[in-house]
C-alpha cells in the first residue's frame, strides 16, 4: 500500500527511525499513511483539522486528552478532532512486522454535501448536536462497512483512470454518509460539521417553509451569517444557488402532492407552494421537469 504514496516522511525517536509517513491528494480530500517499523513510545501526533483515522495492522495503545488510555487495533475507526495531541505507545513494531493506519481530512463541501443527502433520506435532527459529546465512550468504533469503503476509496487513490478524482469524490461521500449511519454520527457532526451541519438545518428550514416566500436574508440570518458568506457557502455546499434550489424544492413538492392529492386543482397546489401566480408556477415546473403539470398530472393518471 505504501507504494501508492509519493513523498515520504521519516520520524525519529532517540536517533532510531521509527515511522514513515507519507500524504496522497485529491480535489476533494487529503489521505494520510503511517508506517511504524520500530517499538516506540509516547510518539506525539496533533492535526490542524479532524480526521477520521483507521487502523490496518499491528497495534497501538492511544492517550488522548479527556479519554485515558485505549487500545487500537486493525479494522476500528477512530475519529480524531482538530487539535487534541495524541501519545502513542506501538508495543509490537517492527520492520517485517509494521504497524500501519490511515487518516484522511476530506473536504469540507464535500462533507456538506454528504450531510445534506443523508438528512433528506433519514429523520435526523439537530437535537444530538445540543448534548456535550462524551469522546471517552465514541471515539473509538469497529463497523465493516467503514473498513470496507476506505479499502474501495485506497484502491481508488491508486487506480490510474480519467476520472479518478469523480470515483473519489463519491467514494469520500460514501465514507461521510457511513460514518453518519454509524454509533459516530454525534462525534463526526460535533467534530466536522460546523458549517455543513448548518447548511443541512437551512435545507431542512427550506423544505418546512415552502409555502412561504423565502429569501436570502432570511436564510442568512437563519444560518447567523451574512449574505454573501452565506450565498458562498451554500453554494459551494449545494452546486446550486439558494433560489434555485428553493425552486427545485417547490416543484419537488408540487409532483409529490399532485400524485397523492389528485383532488386538488393545480391552482390550489401552486397557492400551497407560495405562488399568488399559477402560470408562473407552471412555467417554473416546465422549466425543471419539462412538463407543464397538467401534462405532468395526465402522465400519472395514465
Amino acid at each position: 500500500m505504501d507504494q501508492l504514496f509519493r513523498q515520504q516522511i521519516e520520524t525519529q525517536q532517540r536517533g532510531v527511525m521509527v515511522e514513515r509517513k507519507a500524504m496522497l491528494s485529491a480535489s476533494n480530500i487529503e489521505l494520510h499513511f503511517y508506517e511504524t517499523i520500530a517499538k516506540a513510545e509516547a510518539v506525539k501526533l496533533t492535526f490542524d483539522h479532524p480526521v477520521i483515522a483507521v487502523m490496518l495492522k499491528g497495534k497501538k495503545i492511544v492517550e488522548m486528552e479527556d479519554t485515558g488510555r485505549f487500545g487500537y487495533d486493525p479494522g476500528e475507526s477512530l475519529i480524531v478532532p482538530a487539535e487534541k495531541t495524541m501519545s502513542i505507545d506501538f508495543p509490537e513494531a517492527t520492520p517485517d512486522n509494521p504497524t500501519q493506519c490511515l487518516a484522511f481530512m476530506p473536504d469540507e463541501c464535500i462533507v456538506g454535501e454528504a450531510v445534506h443527502d443523508f438528512y433528506q433520506k433519514t429523520n435526523a435532527t439537530d437535537v444530538d448536536m445540543q448534548y456535550e459529546v462524551d469522546f471517552s465512550t465514541e471515539l473509538l468504533f469497529r463497523d465493516q462497512a467503514i473498513l470496507k469503503s476506505v479499502e474501495h476509496l485506497v484502491f481508488l487513490f491508486g487506480e490510474r483512470n480519467e476520472h479518478s478524482d469523480l470515483f473519489i469524490h463519491m467514494a469520500t461521500k460514501e465514507l461521510v454518509i457511513r460514518l453518519l449511519q454509524s454509533k459516530a454520527r454525534k462525534l463526526f457532526l460535533h467534530s466536522f460539521q460546523k458549517e455543513a451541519n448548518r447548511m443541512a438545518h437551512i435545507a431542512r428550514y427550506i423544505k418546512k417553509n415552502l409555502g412561504r416566500s423565502i429569501s436570502i436574508k432570511q436564510l442568512a440570518e437563519e444560518a447567523h451569517m451574512s449574505k454573501s458568506n452565506f450565498f458562498v457557502l451554500f453554494k459551494n455546499t449545494f452546486g446550486i444557488t439558494p433560489n434555485e434550489y428553493i425552486i427545485q424544492e417547490k416543484i419537488k413538492e408540487a409532483k409529490r402532492l399532485i400524485r397523492l392529492s389528485p383532488h386538488q386543482s393545480i391552482s390550489q397546489i401552486a397557492y400551497q407552494l407560495g405562488y399568488s401566480d399559477s402560470s408562473y408556477f407552471a412555467k417554473q415546473f416546465k422549466g425543471i421537469t419539462g412538463l407543464s403539470p397538467r401534462q405532468f398530472e395526465r402522465q400519472i393518471k395514465s
